[in-house]
């Protein structure tokens, strides 16, 4: 639950990539898990219909699981949300350092000297 509800959204893309890969392997424990939670499923139902003195506690238990099984996913569904807005924000941020980056290297190449006469400034305008 700690992973799936986690505010950590990554300092930089790479980062962000990081987050995203330990994101799939939680994503992929809990298809896992999934199948483990519909087996209790199952056999919580077969007990609770063979009404034995303990159904009420089988049936409470699995209630708790239910629930929790439930928020998992609903912190799962948002936390992989947020990861793909935040996925976006920092490329964004990211290809716009580069491009300014770029732009600073174009302004620096552009020279100081205005020209002395009429051949330098016409070797500078080419």
């Amino acid at each position: 639950l700690m992973v799936a509800s986690s505010e950590d959204y990554g300092q930089d893309y790479e980062h962000l990539q990081v987050l995203l890969s330990k994101f799939e392997d939680l994503k992929h424990k809990m298809g896992q898990g999934q199948r483990r939670f519909h087996q209790c499923e199952r056999n919580a139902v077969a007990l609770v219909e063979m009404n034995n003195s303990y159904s009420p506690a089988i049936q409470e238990r699995q209630e708790g699981l239910r629930e929790s099984w439930s928020l998992l996913q609903e912190h799962t569904k948002a936390r992989e949300e947020k990861l793909v807005a935040a996925e976006e924000i920092h490329r964004f941020n990211r290809d716009a350092a580069e491009a300014m980056g770029r732009i600073q290297e174009k302004y620096a190449a552009i020279p100081d000297d205005l020209g002395r006469d009429l051949n330098t400034v016409q070797s500078q305008q080419r």
